[in-house]
């Protein structure tokens, strides 16, 4: 399953969870046998195709989801058939009452009406019904030589930016490597304007003065990272508009040689010696925003601590390195510079990262002893990649983590409840990201809290029997609960009003969403930002009902935003 698919199937899951059974069939053509109910209630059905949204062909072995409307005494219907070679589906032995259509296929993205809507009256036979799915698209090329000769085994990255830790940072949304003919090409990916970068490893031995073997200064021609259309970083380069169907070809590159250098240095570990430690190093860009396509690895000889990094081309980095595995963590970082020449051996030492201890004090009634709640702290700084801290919390509640390195961190509680409030020494923090200082000793003061709030949303101006759902996200005004995962979503229908619960207090915007797709507006903040104006501020108290309609964003409207905020 690629990673569009199971974004699609995770969202769909989500959003149908109110509305579908808790319960799922046989996934094959629905006959009367494998439903059954009542001769006399459950004697309708419903049948249709999926088609391809820009040619109209039938799409083959789609999976057609239909949930809604239960039987008499039983669970609500979700059922799963597949499409035969003309893109025909049926459902049959269907009790009367309102259901909802999905399709997926790989290949294609969210059907253009979401969660189409179908109401059957006892033993109707209702056909007819016509699911589109638009196509796909994808970006093909070639990686050339500074001669025109194909170079193979480049890696080539689709990328967007995309908020993450409260921080724009390029994602990749598909990679791939060229074959031996300096060939390359995505599929599947989504309507979007897209960055392309390739970086190809090859190395070349430089002309230079007679040098032992494996010599570290032996200069070596190596290609450095580029975007297209032949520039070394976003600023600048070409955003591709990806189209349903449509394959952008010829999107090639020309990469040229230039001198790079070998890094090399010594980890020394404040502790144990060396080899005892297995030591993970990497020359990352010092922003974060590259790191995925920028960096690069190196191995460390456990024997005596030395390391060197080859091929690393001109520019500013940070050399970060840490241990991993069991143990305590111990972690170091320097920023270097290469010029023109071979910089000198860098000696990097690996201190601890300290412990900082705590107490979790739940407010109000808990079903759960305290002693099964555990606290995590998930790393918001690129440069941090040791494990996670997590600890268990003690009768008592209180807890130690180990391995905080000074840095920006989120806290989280498993277990009922949330994180209310977080104190730090004697000054208050935000659980969602919040800053520790070297040295800083603590200790955390956590609040527990499982009072939460309801929201009631609908559409400002409702459309009773309108096909489609809606997607309705309830955004947390403050981008760090957001990033957090304090975001809600829940499809509804265009005619009434439907609850979201389990609301933490707080503020919050009300956007209502013409597609199947609002899940992954949740990591589009910008997004979110222009579309604004069409929202409908929310105050959630604990224990409260709120109520909130807001006008609907129509797909177009929302494509516009898109491409703005790309």
């Amino acid at each position: 399953m690629n990673a569009n698919r199971a974004r699609w199937l995770a969202a769909f899951v989500l959003a149908a969870w109110p509305l579908f059974a808790q319960r799922t069939l046989p996934n094959l053509q629905q006959t009367p046998q494998a439903v059954a109910g009542p001769e006399d209630s459950a004697t309708g059905s419903i049948e249709g195709a999926v088609s391809n949204a820009t040619t109209g062909e039938p799409v083959r072995k789609a999976q057609v989801h239909l949930g809604g409307a239960a039987r008499q005494g039983g669970a609500q219907t979700n059922l799963t058939a597949a499409t035969d070679a003309s893109g025909h589906f049926s459902f049959r032995a269907l009790p009367a009452g309102a259901y909802w259509l999905n399709a997926q296929h790989p290949g294609y993205g969210a059907p253009e009406v979401a969660m189409l809507q179908v109401t059957l009256a006892t033993g109707e036979q209702k056909g007819g019904i016509e699911i589109r799915l638009p196509p796909q698209g994808g970006i093909g090329g070639h990686v050339v030589d500074e001669y025109g000769v194909p170079v193979g085994s480049c890696n080539v990255q689709a990328m967007q930016f995309q908020t993450q830790g409260g921080r724009r940072r390029l994602v990749g949304r598909g990679g791939t490597s060229t074959n031996a003919k300096g060939e390359y090409e995505f599929q599947g990916l989504e309507k979007g304007r897209y960055y392309v970068s390739a970086r190809c490893g090859a190395e070349v031995e430089a002309p230079h003065a007679l040098m032992r073997v494996r010599d570290p200064r032996i200069p070596y021609f190596v290609y450095p990272l580029q975007f297209y259309p032949g520039v070394p970083g976003p600023i600048g380069a070409t955003r591709l508009a990806v189209t349903p169907g449509v394959e952008v070809q010829g999107i090639d590159f020309q990469v040229r040689p230039i001198l790079g250098t070998t890094v090399r240095g010594h980890i020394d570990v404040a502790g144990p010696p060396v080899a005892d430690r297995n030591v993970q190093i990497q020359l990352r860009p010092p922003s974060g925003d590259l790191t995925e396509v920028a960096q690069f690895g190196a191995g460390m000889d456990q024997r005596t601590g030395d390391f060197q990094i080859r091929g690393v081309t001109p520019g500013s980095y940070l050399l970060v390195a840490g241990t991993f595995g069991n143990g305590p963590f111990y972690q170091g970082q320097v920023p270097v510079d290469i010029g023109a020449g071979t910089p000198d051996p860098i000696r990097l030492v690996l201190t601890p990262a300290p412990e900082l201890s705590g107490a979790v004090e739940v407010e109000g009634d808990s079903l759960t002893p305290i002693e099964q709640l555990r606290v995590f702290l998930q790393p918001l700084d690129v440069t941090y990649f040791g494990q996670q801290p997590q600890a268990q919390v003690g009768k008592d509640g209180t807890f130690t983590l180990a391995g905080v390195a000074p840095g920006r961190w989120r806290l989280s509680v498993m277990g009922p409840g949330y994180a209310k409030s977080l104190t730090i020494g004697e000054k208050d923090a935000s659980p969602y990201a919040f800053d520790l200082a070297p040295g800083a000793a603590g200790p955390l003061r956590i609040v527990v809290s499982n009072k939460t709030g309801q929201v009631e949303v609908g559409l400002s101006t409702p459309s009773p029997g309108a096909g489609g759902m809606v997607s309705f996200l309830l955004v947390p005004t403050d981008p760090e609960r957001l990033d957090g995962g304090a975001g809600r979503l829940i499809s509804g229908d265009r005619g009434g009003q439907t609850t979201m619960g389990g609301i933490l207090p707080g503020r919050y915007r009300l956007f209502a969403l013409d597609t199947a797709d609002g899940w992954k507006y949740l990591q589009q903040p910008e997004v979110l930002k222009a579309l604004e104006s069409h929202s409908q501020s929310v105050e959630v108290a604990e224990g409260e009902t709120a109520r909130a309609t807001a006008d609907l964003i129509e797909a177009g409207d929302l494509e516009r935003a898109v491409q703005e905020a790309q």
